[in-house]
């Protein structure tokens, strides 16, 4: 099953990528699907049959998308500010590394079943 899992996400992913040097709309739409969340929630409830994990997996997930959104914003305006795109990648991924554990210090605060 793990080699599977590999190779139907690795497909998604060069597929995506290849599409992107052609058509940068339809792969940012791609992208933009909450692939991975969908993905990793059907291998878990295929090998567990476990419906409130999975919940509980998709819910924790939507508060974690929201920290990660800036990045999508930060890197782009980075680059245009003269920026290579590996130090504007970096920059975005320690900015969306800080909002994350924001996120989580606060949601436990909060009492958010993580």
């Amino acid at each position: 099953m793990f080699s599977l899992k590999i190779i139907v996400s690795a497909f998604l992913i060069a597929s995506i990528s290849e599409l992107g040097r052609r058509n940068t709309l339809a792969a940012a739409f791609f992208a933009a699907l909450p692939l991975v969340s969908i993905l990793s929630a059907c291998w878990v409830y295929w090998e567990t049959r476990d419906n409130a994990l999975v919940g509980c997996q998709l819910e924790a997930t939507v508060w974690l998308v929201l920290p990660s959104l800036p990045m999508f914003l930060a890197v782009p305006a980075a680059i245009r500010a003269g920026f290579t795109f590996p130090v504007a990648l970096a920059g975005g991924v320690s900015l969306t590394v800080l909002l994350y554990a924001i996120s989580i210090w606060l949601l436990t605060r909060l009492g958010a079943a993580l």
